[in-house]
């Protein structure tokens, strides 16, 4: 009888240690996100899951200044709002589509802001939520946000698991999607980004107009000229969407004054006044 405990003491402890050799689900992971000044790794110190949060807004404006060094406004259709083009009503509901086609275009630390108001916005007692996007993939997407019954979370969603879950039943609508426009780096290196225009995806730098490789005065006397009408850059070509910095349809003497900026000081000025982004 001895024998038959002590077998069974010894296959109990030797099961416990296999539990604890194993990693437990939802162990930490921690995601990369380029932001103002470089790689930032998130979770926060000190605002990791689990961590206490009462109001999702607070949360957000803390993880998007960490990550861009700007806080961003609750004004929807501004210049950094990937959103600001798209209508009030249907066009912004939370759909399988739509959340796949919002998302997939929006950078990594951007903010996501959602409501129940079919106008996209979220006054007049609608509910609405603030999160962090932080990682993406084909299938679907990952978010980092305050205020989820009292705690911090980060979590993995499908796209249609978004539209179809609580998100997509209770809330209905995206108000914005958010995050900083930069020209250049400190080092002045800006990186190509793309869009699509008539059905084609067009791949450009912004403010590198003459397509060198970096922002320079010579891209900000190509915008100056365009400006003034003497020599005009197609709208819809790569060399346009370089030259329309401020996103407003048009190449002006606002878009030469943020390039002539740049080009001129962004090789000396330190790092957190080199970047050019959006006001908000």
């Amino acid at each position: 009888m001895k024998q038959i405990y002590k077998t069974v003491i010894t296959l109990l402890l030797c099961a416990v240690m296999l539990l604890c050799a194993v990693p437990a689900a939802g162990a930490a992971t921690t995601y990369t996100v380029t932001g103002a000044k470089g790689e930032i790794t998130l979770p926060i110190a000190g605002y990791g899951p689990g961590a206490r949060s009462t109001n999702c807004w607070t949360f957000a404006q803390t993880i998007y200044k960490a990550i861009w060094g700007v806080n961003f406004s609750g004004v929807r259709g501004t210049k950094d709002d990937l959103l600001r083009d798209v209508p009030a009503g249907s066009a912004r509901a939370i759909t399988t589509e739509n959340t796949r086609a919002f998302l997939s275009e929006a950078a990594l630390g951007a903010v996501i802001r959602i409501t129940t108001n079919i106008e996209g916005d979220d006054t007049n007692g609608s509910y609405k939520h603030s999160m962090i996007l932080i990682g993406k993939d084909a299938d679907g997407f990952t978010v980092y946000e305050g205020s989820i019954n009292g705690r911090v979370r980060i979590k993995y969603y499908t796209w249609s698991d978004f539209a179809n879950g609580y998100f997509g039943r209770h809330y209905g609508y995206f108000k914005y999607i958010k995050w900083p426009r930069k020209v250049a780096n400190a080092k002045n290196e800006p990186a190509p980004v793309s869009c699509t225009s008539e059905g084609n995806t067009v791949e450009y730098t912004v403010g590198d107009v003459d397509n060198d490789g970096a922002v320079t005065t010579a891209d900000a006397r190509l915008i100056l000229r365009s400006a003034f009408l003497l020599e005009p850059i197609e709208p819809g070509t790569a060399a346009f969407f370089a030259g329309d910095v401020d996103l407003d349809g048009m190449i002006t003497t606002e878009d030469w004054r943020l390039v002539l900026r740049s080009s001129t000081y962004v090789a000396s000025a330190p790092a957190e006044t080199a970047d050019l982004r959006e006001t908000q």
